[in-house]
C-alpha cells in the first residue's frame, strides 16, 4: 500500500480521463469533478439512469477535493446527515472491491470530545439517536478517552463520544474511484472542459424569478488534442452507432485507416535520405497516429492500419506504385537490415502500443499515454473462463522494463520476457484495474 495511504498525506490524483468532447445531448449533466460530481454521476448511474454526463474544467478531484481532510464521522446531529456518513463508511470499502482503485480507506474510529456542559448534553442526546440511526457510539469518561488515543490532554474533558465504526479516506483517490464505478455503470466523464454559460428557458410554472436550465455550452482548452481527438471520436462513434443497429448489434470493425505518410512535400523523406534514420522525421506522424489510437481505445474499438504494398517507396512519384498514395506504415527504401523485424517501419512508435489482446471477462476501459509511458485498463472478470487476460507490452514503448500494478491478479509463470506480454488470471467475479508503468 502506498505510503500516502498511511500516513492520510494529500496527494494530487495522477488518474487522467482520455481527451474527448462530450456528446451534443445528455440527460444529467454534472458540472465539477470533485468527490461530490464524481459521487453524483456514480450513483446515477449505478442507479440505472441513461446519458448521464460530467464535465470538468481541471482534472478530476484537483480543485479543493485533493487536499480535503478525508475524515468520515458518522454520527451527526441529524438523521439526514447520520444516515449519509454511515452509507458513506459502509461504501468506500466496498467501492475499493468494486473498481479495484485503493480509496485508503482506514477504519480509524473516532472520538468526539465535550469540554463544556452544553457540549456534553448536545453529545448524550446524539449518542441516545446513535442506536435509532443504527450507527454504534459509546458515550466514555475523559480517562477512557485518553486510554483510547493516549496523545490528548483531558484535563478539561468532560466526557466523549466513542464511534468504533468511524474512518478516513484519501479525498483524491476516493474520487477517482468514484468516477471509474461511474464509467462502469455508464456514464460518461470529461475534463479539461470549461462551462461558459448556462442555458436557460422560463419556468412553466409562470413563475417570474427563476428560469429552468435546459443546458450548457462548455468550451475545450484551445488547441489541446482532445478538439482533435474529439472530432475523430464522433465519426468513429456514428460507424459504431449503425453496427449497433445491425441483426441487434454486431461488433465494429474499423478497416483501412491511417495517415498520409508524404506530409509536407515528403519531409521525412527527405530527411531519411539525409542520414537521418531514427524517429525524429516521423515525430508528426506518430502524433496523429497516437491520437486516432486514442480515439478507438477510448471507444474500445478494433481497427486495420493501411499498408498497402511491400514495394512501397520513399518517392512522391511512386508512392504505392499505384495511384501514387503512401499511407503505409512500411517502405522498401527504409529496409536497412533485412534482420531487423522494424527495419522498414515508418513511424512504428504512433502504432506499436500496448493493447488488450485477450480479456478474462469483458473489457470496460483502456488507454495509454504514450509521453507518461503509463498503460491503464478495466475490466470485468468472468473467472468461469478459463484463459487469462493477455496484455502486449511492447518494448518499443517501455525500453528500460515496466512496473506492473494488477492487485488481485494473478501472474502466469509462463510468460516469456521475449514475449512482450503480461498474462493474468482472475479468480473472482469483480472489476479490476491493471496498471502499467514506464
Amino acid at each position: 500500500m502506498p505510503a500516502t495511504l498511511v500516513a492520510n498525506t494529500p496527494v494530487r490524483s495522477s488518474f487522467e480521463l482520455p481527451s474527448a468532447l462530450p456528446p451534443r445531448q445528455a440527460r444529467v449533466v454534472i458540472v465539477g469533478g470533485g468527490i461530490v460530481g464524481c459521487s453524483m454521476a456514480y450513483h446515477l448511474a449505478k442507479a440505472g439512469w441513461k446519458d448521464v454526463v460530467l464535465i470538468e474544467q481541471g482534472r478530476l478531484s484537483g480543485g479543493t477535493t485533493w487536499h480535503g481532510a478525508g475524515m468520515v464521522g458518522q454520527l451527526r446531529a441529524s438523521n439526514s446527515m447520520t444516515q449519509i456518513n454511515k452509507y458513506s463508511a459502509w461504501l468506500y470499502p466496498r467501492l475499493q472491491a468494486e473498481t479495484g482503485h485503493d480509496v485508503g480507506w482506514v477504519q480509524t474510529r473516532g472520538l468526539t470530545l465535550g469540554t463544556n456542559g452544553e457540549r456534553m448534553i448536545q453529545l448524550r442526546r446524539t449518542a441516545a439517536m446513535a442506536e435509532v440511526f443504527g450507527v454504534e457510539a459509546h458515550l466514555v469518561g475523559p480517562r477512557e478517552a485518553q486510554e483510547l488515543w493516549p496523545l490528548i490532554q483531558v484535563e478539561d474533558v468532560l466526557g466523549a463520544v466513542y464511534l468504533p465504526g468511524d474512518g478516513r479516506v484519501i479525498p483524491g483517490e476516493c474520487t477517482v474511484a468514484l468516477a471509474k464505478g461511474a464509467l462502469l455503470h455508464g456514464a460518461k466523464l470529461f475534463d479539461q472542459i470549461s462551462v461558459k454559460q448556462l442555458k436557460s428557458k422560463p419556468s412553466p410554472h409562470g413563475r417570474q424569478d427563476f428560469n429552468r436550465i435546459t443546458g450548457v455550452e462548455f468550451q475545450a482548452a484551445i488547441g489541446t488534442r482532445g478538439q482533435i481527438e474529439a472530432d475523430y471520436r464522433r465519426e468513429l462513434t456514428r460507424v459504431q452507432r449503425c453496427s449497433q443497429r445491425v441483426n441487434g448489434g454486431c461488433p465494429t470493425l474499423i478497416g483501412e485507416f491511417g495517415i498520409p505518410f508524404d506530409l509536407r512535400e515528403g519531409r521525412a523523406y527527405r530527411a531519411f535520405a539525409a542520414g537521418d534514420h531514427g524517429p525524429r522525421p516521423w515525430r508528426a506522424h506518430e502524433r496523429a497516429l497516437g491520437r486516432m489510437y486514442n480515439a478507438l481505445d477510448q471507444l474500445l474499438l478494433s481497427a486495420m492500419l493501411w499498408n498497402y504494398t511491400a514495394s512501397n517507396r520513399n518517392h512522391l512519384a511512386v508512392g504505392d506504385g499505384w495511384n501514387q498514395e503512401d499511407l503505409s506504415i512500411f517502405s522498401v527504401d527504409q529496409r536497412l537490415d533485412e534482420e531487423d523485424l522494424d527495419s522498414g517501419g515508418r513511424a512504428l512508435g504512433g502504432f506499436v502500443r500496448p493493447y488488450a489482446r485477450f480479456i478474462q471477462g469483458t473489457l470496460r476501459w483502456m488507454h495509454f499515454d504514450q509521453r507518461k509511458r503509463r498503460f491503464e485498463l478495466g475490466f470485468e472478470a468472468d473467472p468461469s473462463l478459463p484463459a487469462p487476460t493477455e496484455i502486449f507490452i511492447p518494448r518499443r514503448q517501455f525500453p528500460n522494463g515496466h512496473r506492473l500494478d494488477a492487485p488481485g491478479l494473478v501472474a502466469m509463470d509462463q510468460a516469456v520476457a521475449d514475449a512482450q506480454s503480461l498474462r493474468l488470471l482472475a479468480h473472482e467475479k469483480r472489476l479490476f484495474t491493471v496498471r502499467v508503468q514506464g
